[in-house]
């Protein structure tokens, strides 16, 4: 495949119009290992990403949580775990309250074995509370949601109940403790879970020895306190396995994940299954090429279609893996699709979450090994217009559509109240990641409705002297931030508008310039050169 690596840097003119769509590609990480697993919007217009790390921490594997803002820059960054083991990341999603909830696995907190790992953060990444969840077995935490009562539901798996894996649901109040969990299904794990509509919950995960298949697509749903309402199994010959389920607008589900009813001759591909809000399927599809892709989310778009991410082998010319999305309309077949990643043998890129951005388009997290970054395997960031846009590193490619004929098979699901053991591990905190910036597209935001009031920089990128233009306001104050968020220089407007930048080390920074009445009138990034 075709792709050029290239640094976009600002103009002279930093005005931004609300109906553009911003679009970059960044690696973080160390000289180890650091990959992206979970990805949300905040707020602010920035990104929250979790993943996990052995390139900074306490020891081993740790957890690691990167806040950005809007342009992918690194605000910050945290690890969580503890000197002696492994922790894992899989799950974040931003709550009420202005932090953010985690989900992942622990070991070696309290009995040598993993269990669920659950860290409620502040706005600034420090703790609130952290706790594991579990019992005598494995269990991790696959995702979490913030649900109307102001607590959270967990799913993930557990064999510490019975004599094989069970499907895992945890629900706790706001301070961690918990209310109830309910384990469902010899044989099932459980790997997304969604509040629904009417108070309940659906799932999805894998389920074997109920069909044909050594593995089937697992949906459950649930009332609001755990109980079955219904239960049903996805499959054929092959092996199947659900990643992730979304209600849909329409009240019914859809579920992603990957089949071996292979499109070509080596599989497994991508695969959509769209059901009513009984769990009765409305169409059943697959996505891919002759080789390998698989799906790992996916999110409705705001045409009533879907888009798909993961990876795929089927499209590289190097033996290699690339991340892969494809959009499909409301009914399932192909609008376009897209692989992004580095050229070259054996590099491997993998996209693991997508989420929807305010701008219209969609950010994406993963996984880069042997490519982009200063480690082994960096954390890996896309952001992409409505169309798939990013500006570097992408390909289009000719997406296979087929249909999948899966046996539907309702099942007779066990459920097992269990206690679940809750410990408070005392977790040790950290920070670290170097960012490398890929490639950023940055367009027009409208200020002010007069373009006397529009400021400019320039020399941008700057060696030494920084001009600021304001021609028909007044302004006093700025301050200069690197991308850490760190405050570096500050001073005042007086006869000239020039800024000394001679002495800071060469770089990306932010200027951000105050009105007479000490509000932010506009935050511009500039490049400083050697």
């Amino acid at each position: 495949m075709t792709k050029k690596l290239f640094l976009f840097t600002f103009g002279i003119l930093f005005v931004l119009k609300a109906s553009s769509q911003t679009t970059f590609q960044k690696a973080f990480g160390g000289t180890a290992s650091d990959e992206g697993r979970s990805i949300s919007q905040t707020t602010d217009g920035g990104y929250i990403i979790a993943g996990t790390t052995t390139s900074f921490g306490a020891g081993g594997r740790d957890v690691l949580v990167i806040k950005t803002n809007a342009l992918g820059d690194t605000s910050w960054t945290r690890t969580y775990g503890d000197a002696n083991g492994n922790e894992y990341g899989y799950c974040i999603q931003p709550t009420s309250d202005g932090g953010y909830i985690v989900s992942g696995s622990s070991q070696n907190f309290f009995n040598g074995e993993e269990d669920m790992y659950i860290l409620k953060l502040k706005a600034n990444g420090d703790t609130t509370w952290t706790r594991t969840y579990g019992g005598n077995g494995y269990e991790w935490g696959s995702q979490i949601q913030q649900t109307t009562d102001g607590g959270y539901i967990i799913v993930g798996q557990t064999p510490a109940f019975s004599t094989t894996f069970q499907a895992y649901l945890v629900k706790i109040n706001a301070n961690g403790n918990i209310l109830w969990t309910k384990t469902y299904a010899e044989g099932a794990i459980g790997t997304s879970v969604q509040q629904t509509t009417d108070g309940g919950y659906i799932v999805t995960g894998e389920v074997g020895n109920v069909g044909a298949g050594s593995s089937e697509f697992y949906l459950l749903k649930t009332d609001a306190s755990g109980n079955v309402t219904w239960a049903k199994a996805f499959g054929n010959s092959g092996f199947e396995s659900g990643k992730v389920v979304r209600q849909t607008v329409d009240g019914g589900y859809i579920i992603a994940g990957t089949s071996e009813e292979a499109l070509g001759p080596l599989g497994p591909d991508m695969c959509l299954i769209k059901t009513n809000s009984a769990g009765d399927t409305l169409w059943t599809k697959l996505y891919g090429g002759a080789l390998i892709d698989e799906c790992y989310d996916v999110v409705q778009t705001n045409d009533g279609g879907y888009l798909m991410c993961g990876k795929s082998f089927s499209f590289s010319t190097n033996g290699d893996y690339d991340v892969y999305i494809v959009k499909v309309n409301s009914s399932g077949n192909v609008q376009w699709s897209k692989t992004y990643g580095a050229s070259g043998t054996n590099k491997n890129e993998i996209g693991n979450s997508i989420a929807k951005t305010a701008d219209g388009g969609y950010i994406i997290t993963g996984e880069s090994l042997y490519s982009f970054g200063v480690g082994l395997r960096n954390l890996y960031v896309v952001k992409i217009d409505s169309l798939g846009n990013s500006g570097c590193n992408e390909t289009s490619v000719n997406t296979t559509m087929s249909y999948f004929h899966p046996v539907v098979t309702s099942i007779s699901t066990t459920i097992t109240s269990t206690g679940g053991v809750m410990n408070l591990p005392v977790t040790m905190i950290n920070g670290g990641t170097i960012q490398t910036d890929l490639c950023i597209s940055v367009p027009n935001r409208i200020l002010s409705q007069s373009n006397e009031d529009q400021i400019l920089i320039y020399p941008n990128p700057v060696s030494s002297a920084l001009q600021v233009n304001f021609p028909s306001k007044l302004f006093n104050e700025f301050i200069i931030y690197d991308m850490l968020g760190r405050e570096l220089l500050n001073g005042s407007f007086r006869d000239n508008h020039i800024i000394d930048v001679v002495n800071l080390e060469p770089g990306n920074y932010f200027l951000k310039v105050f009105d007479s009445k000490e509000h932010i009138f506009q935050t511009i990034k500039f490049l400083k050169n050697e």
